[in-house]
């Protein structure tokens, strides 16, 4: 008997920014390093300008490029899928097609925020005075005023409804969830929503 085929469609969803994105890349380092290693190389941090310190904390694919992991968005939808599972709502997508890294869409960032070394241009790299640790000394963030990306994912059937399941499922994920350091609900930063949703050409095709 022949395998039965599962025809699903491929979805295009551009996101954009509702608050700045921080981020702190040695925050997944760190996991992966004892706690002596870690006090050395913060040593090493504190002891760097400000700007150099928040250069640090960025986000960069293999070929230099800002953006986030795309476990973080990951994590962010299924928290909501699983919200709505318990629920009793069926998932409003199949999967997503796994990349590593989600790159920043280009022309979502601001003008200057091309410049990553730049310190003329470095806008991007913010001070958070008013966030910090427990020894009461100001910590340092990389900073994304404005930011965006796009993001591919399977749904079974397409409709109206689909779609517009699968813009929600992305707009609540970007509000409840959001991505990068003091996101929500710890914070206020790295909030997102839909602002185009579409649908593939040639997008039917049997999943193996």
């Amino acid at each position: 008997m022949e395998k039965a085929t599962i025809l699903k469609t491929l979805v295009r969803v551009v996101c954009r920014s509702l608050s700045p994105m921080l981020q702190d890349a040695t925050e997944e380092y760190n996991s992966l390093i004892d706690p002596e290693q870690i006090q050395r190389r913060n040593e090493v941090l504190r002891r760097m300008p400000r700007r150099q310190r928040a250069e640090t904390k960025l986000y960069r694919g293999q070929n230099g490029e800002l953006g986030f992991p795309f476990e973080m968005l990951n994590a962010a939808l299924a928290q909501i899928m699983d919200e709505l599972k318990n629920k009793g709502i069926p998932p409003a997508i199949l999967h997503m097609p796994y990349r590593e890294f989600v790159p920043f869409d280009p022309e979502s960032l601001h003008p200057d925020q091309d410049h990553p070394t730049d310190p003329k241009k470095n806008i991007r790299l913010g001070w958070l005075p008013d966030v910090r640790m427990a020894r009461g000394k100001p910590i340092t963030r990389a900073k994304f005023p404005t930011w965006g990306f796009t993001a591919f994912c399977y749904v079974e059937s397409i409709s109206a409804s689909s779609i517009e399941a699968v813009r929600q499922l992305f707009s609540r994920a970007g509000v409840a969830c959001g991505l990068g350091a003091y996101r929500p609900p710890n914070g206020p930063f790295g909030a997102f929503t839909v602002v185009d949703i579409s649908v593939e050409p040639n997008d039917a095709e049997p999943d193996p």
